[in-house]
């Protein structure tokens, strides 16, 4: 059997976490976990990693302190050995570590400040490491965010949190095989330059339902214009948008792995081995890209082929692998059913429960309110996760209903037209942000970024309550 390298990006809804895993023949395993997600997602992270036979990590890297990259790993530790944790010392928010570090020192994992330099995998041909670690800001820790690249032989892959595309471009990456998009598909990463100087043939999007909107439709426009660029992966449900495929737009090669309403979560697995991966010069296939297939094919496994240097090969129409490369248990569950215990409990509860009753109760008004684990489950599934049954709800003593309070924010151009606290219009420069409780960006000027509070105060815009 040959040395296999293994890169799951888990559907973690609107967050990140990967696992990188060396799976050589008859060798010892290495498996590094790449962020976990909320907190919610962390915890059926930890189920899935259980499932998958990884009872310990070599190490865990925490791209930066942001909540939907950070907060899941603290299940993870509590559950599992994990040998260290990386993350990047000079972050403004610091103070979100704290539930992070209490669970590293509680169960015995190494808290490191990352470097350029530090190696996470060097064995069997295979290095992983960090190529870059930045400092945030009062206003954004995204430029914090730990960067690395891997080299398999002649695969190479790029992973790097939300950093923005200034710093992306800084660190002069030559042609990667594939990467992870930053930002969630935000336009602050993943500029065409990057892109351009990257000639990847495969490209990865972890996001989800969000009042941010990821992934924008400009990063995906980007990507279609790829020529090396035989097709983009999103774990999530497929917004509104052009270039996926099956939907208009000139040369879609877009994919959406999420199909919620039937309880699949869309994680996205990458593929190739000590054979493939030497297949550089477009004769072979150098990758397979694995997600959950189509509601009528029964949810099986579907994958697709790709040949790098190869600009014009079509995904679709590569032939499928004789036996698949990684066997069931090696391979992530995607069905909600089998990781929610609350789920479960439902269906025994109520024989006629199903995912379609789920579909059909999410119509209407009540379940279509923010907080109602219903419309949570069709577009973030957190509360299914959640034991809620022995938790008391809390009460005032009055049963009258508060009154629920209505925002009506600029839309999207005109938050970034100009800076939120001085009215300055907008450079072309790095775009400093800055959200209200409704989670919406704001553009900052650079004159504003450490002068200001980051958060701007929704009543601003309260129309009722």
């Amino acid at each position: 059997m040959p040395t296999r390298l293994r890169i799951i990006h888990f559907d973690v809804s609107q967050g990140e976490s990967s696992l990188i895993s060396l799976l050589p023949a008859g060798g010892t395993e290495r498996h590094i976990l790449i962020d976990g997600g909320k907190l919610g997602r962390g915890r059926y992270v930890l189920r899935i990693l259980k499932k998958l036979g990884v009872t310990k990590l070599d190490a865990a890297v925490c791209t930066h302190p942001d909540g939907d990259h950070h907060e899941g790993l603290t299940p993870v530790v509590e559950g599992l050995t994990v040998t260290a944790l990386y993350a990047p010392a000079h972050v403004s928010d610091s103070h979100k570590y704290d539930k992070l570090k209490l669970a590293c020192g509680l169960h015995g994992t190494t808290w490191r400040d990352a470097a350029v330099g530090n190696k996470l995998i060097d064995a069997n041909d295979c290095l992983l490491k960090i190529v870059h670690v930045g400092r945030g800001t009062v206003s954004d820790d995204n430029p914090a965010s730990i960067g690395c690249t891997l080299k398999f032989h002649d695969f190479t892959y790029f992973t790097a949190g939300d950093l923005p595309y200034e710093d992306e471009e800084r660190l002069g990456l030559g042609h990667m095989c594939a990467f992870k998009c930053g930002h969630h598909g935000a336009e602050t990463s993943t500029s065409a330059k990057f892109v351009k100087a990257l000639k990847p043939t495969a490209a990865f999007i972890s996001a989800g339902h969000h009042n941010h909107d990821h992934p924008r439709q400009s990063v995906l426009d980007i990507l279609c214009g790829s020529k090396p660029l035989q097709r983009f992966y999103v774990t999530n449900c497929e917004p509104d948008r052009t270039g996926f495929v099956g939907r208009s737009g000139a040369k879609p090669k877009g994919f959406a792995a999420s199909v919620r309403p039937s309880g699949v979560l869309g994680h996205l697995v990458l593929y190739t081995d000590d054979t493939l991966a030497q297949q550089h010069d477009g004769t072979g296939v150098t990758f397979r890209v694995a997600h959950p297939s189509d509601p009528g094919t029964g949810f099986a496994w579907k994958w697709y082929a790709h040949v790098c240097t190869k600009e014009n090969h079509v995904p679709e129409t590569a032939p499928p692998p004789v036996t698949s490369p990684l066997s069931d248990t090696e391979l992530p569950v995607f069905d909600l059913v089998t990781l929610s215990t609350t789920i479960q409990a439902l269906r025994n509860t109520t024989p006629t429960y199903s995912f379609a009753n789920l579909v059909s109760d999410s119509q209407s008004p009540y379940f279509n309110m923010p907080g109602s684990p219903i419309r949570d489950f069709v577009k973030d599934p957190d509360n299914f996760l959640k034991d809620t049954s022995s938790k008391k709800r809390k009460n005032s003593g009055s049963t009258a209903p508060k009154p629920k309070r209505v925002y009506v924010h600029p839309n999207d151009t005109q938050r970034m037209a100009k800076c939120v606290w001085c009215d300055r219009a907008a450079g072309k420069t790095v775009k400093y942000l800055a959200t209200c409780g409704c989670d919406m960006d704001w553009y900052v000027c650079p004159r504003c970024k450490d002068q200001e509070d980051d958060e701007v105060p929704c009543d601003d815009y309260l129309i009722s309550a």
